[in-house]
């Protein structure tokens, strides 16, 4: 095992880039706490297989979230507005006036601190939030600390604090394609996800308060099937995203709760979760400027709570008060 550090852009952004005795390595950063490379042995090559850029200023010109730490709420808040102990809270809107990913520049573009354990190769980090940043309440302790072990896991944990009653439901929004080739579209990725339900997505991919049973619908991984099921159907849920940008409600009595395979089973990506759901995203619109990811060339796995939590009866808690301790664990084990 083994940890190295180096400049990733401007003077402030590090890489730090964890190994381990079969080939496997996870490059990390403290710009947004983000997740920059996934690298395993696949075929016998060394083959990055989590989308990233090069440099800080890079991630600021073409899309900060990727990879990252977003937060304080991951998803969207309606209205940019919620209720924290009864008391209504405004918070800065920057989406179709909606508040995304914890409002503009936030922890995705935050330089974290961190500091390194070698013999656990690990690497922590750790951020304030101040009172009232975009309107959250705190100040919010976070700490996200990524560990890769010879297991070929890379586990994430994460906990919070605040002195002050706020929301908090963060996740990690690395993209990822088994193929290494981000030109290339996942249809032919297969998953299996444990999962009854998912929600209902609006037009501004708000949820609109219905959860929806999956039997029958392109929605249904619980037995297997390929990412094209959504790509090909006239299935209203889809054709709005073009794709996936949808909650599932994780079944937790069984792990791991997702499996994603490439075409020939040459990796597999297994997900283990705390948390009560998962947001799949399968980068439906080709957007990214340098054109070096195509439409559907990756799909993300956020782990969280359900998005929009607080405006919805029955989605859960994402409350953190002063007295308590926001902890959860996810696990990637990489099979190759």
């Amino acid at each position: 095992m083994a940890i190295t550090t180096k400049n990733f852009g401007s003077e402030k952004a590090k890489l730090l880039t964890l190994e381990n005795n079969n080939g496997m390595q996870v490059a990390v950063s403290n710009f947004g706490a983000r997740i920059v490379k996934i690298i395993v042995p696949l075929k016998g090559k060394a083959t990055n297989i989590a989308f990233g850029y090069e440099s800080d200023e890079a991630y600021l010109a073409n899309n900060p979230y990727v990879g990252a730490i977003v937060g304080p709420v991951a998803g969207r808040i309606s209205q940019g507005e919620t209720k924290i102990q009864g008391v209504t809270h405004q918070f800065t809107t920057n989406e179709k006036g909606s508040t995304l990913h914890g409002g503009p520049d936030s922890l995705e573009t935050f330089y974290w601190d961190y500091q390194v354990k070698e013999e656990k190769n690990s690497v922590k980090f750790y951020v304030t939030v101040p009172d009232g940043f975009n309107g959250f309440p705190g100040p919010i302790y976070l700490q996200v600390k990524y560990q890769l072990t010879e297991d070929n896991e890379l586990k994430i944990q994460y906990r919070g604090t605040t002195e002050k009653a706020t929301l908090l439901n963060p996740t990690n929004h690395v993209y990822l394609n088994l193929n290494g080739d981000f030109k290339q579209p996942i249809d032919n990725h297969r998953m299996e996800l444990l999962a009854d339900q998912f929600l209902e997505l609006q037009e501004d991919n708000l949820p609109t308060g219905k959860i929806l049973d999956v039997t029958g619908t392109s929605f249904d991984f619980r037995t297997g099937a390929t990412f094209k099921q959504g790509f090909d159907n006239d299935f209203p849920q889809n054709k709005l995203a073009n794709g996936y940008d949808h909650p599932w409600l994780l079944n937790k009595a069984t792990t791991p709760q997702v499996k994603v395979s490439n075409e020939d089973g040459s990796l597999q990506v297994e997900l283990t979760t705390e948390e009560d759901s998962v947001v799949i995203y399968t980068y439906n619109w080709g957007v990214d400027p340098i054109d070096s990811i195509t439409t559907h060339g990756a799909f993300t796995l956020e782990t969280q709570g359900l998005p929009d939590a607080s405006n919805h009866e029955g989605f859960g808690e994402i409350e953190l008060t002063a007295d308590e301790t926001f902890e959860s664990h996810t696990t990637f084990k990489f099979i190759f």
